[in-house]
């Protein structure tokens, strides 16, 4: 999936860096798009040549604008946008989040760690798995 570009939705910026940081740290190449909050996403991805180039979403529940969960819905519920892998990446552990992320169609739900190893080491199993390892059959 070398191609393909990862977008990165999450407003806060030491948990972005630390994200893209790890991911270079393992050698993954793809560009990663970094959006702030949940409205940019809904914005760019409405743009059908945006869409063709995403690969992987990462996503943060908790953002401005609109959340998580409202990104999450719209993307699925989009024919164009449907197929891309959402992994959910939030600090909520609770169970209606999670159930409701996976209601809605989230491919994966991770709950950040608050220690900064333990982040990394989630990021870089996220970044094998779903960059390395998962085959993605892209529609669009």
């Amino acid at each position: 999936m070398i191609n393909k570009k990862i977008l990165l939705a999450e407003d806060d910026l030491l948990d972005k860096e630390l994200a893209i940081n790890t991911l270079r740290s393992i050698n993954i190449q793809n560009e990663i798009m970094h959006f702030d909050n949940g409205q940019s996403v809904i914005d760019y991805m409405s743009d059908i040549n945006n869409v063709k180039d995403i690969g992987l979403i990462v996503l943060d529940l908790k953002m401005p604008k609109l959340t998580g969960i409202q990104v999450l819905k719209c993307l699925k519920e989009n024919s164009l946008t449907k197929y891309i892998p959402v992994v959910i990446l939030s600090s909520s552990k609770e169970h209606k989040d999670v159930t409701e992320c996976y209601s809605l169609g989230a491919n994966s739900y991770i709950v950040k760690p608050v220690d900064v190893f333990k982040y990394e080491e989630s990021i870089r199993l996220l970044g094998k798995y779903w960059l390395s390892i998962n085959h993605i059959n892209f529609i669009n």
